[in-house]
């Protein structure tokens, strides 16, 4: 998902929205990516969902070997 290049205070609705989308599939697949997702990621306190955001940063990554040259 492309959540991360969201503003911080988009995250949370933006993945509210394609949850919405994900249940009108009823895809069981989906579900549970979903499920794992909001899990690990939107509930998370060790990796709050505002601290993922890269919008407007130069650098989209921590590692350094995908750097910029």
């Amino acid at each position: 998902m492309a959540l991360a290049f969201l503003p911080a205070e988009h995250i949370v609705q933006a993945f509210a929205e394609v949850r919405a989308s994900i249940r009108r599939f009823n895809d069981p697949r989906l579900t549970k990516l979903a499920a794992y997702f909001q899990d690990t990621w939107i509930n998370s306190t060790v990796w709050p969902p505002q601290s993922c955001s890269v919008f407007k940063e130069t650098v989209h990554t921590n590692n350094d070997v995908e750097g910029e040259a």
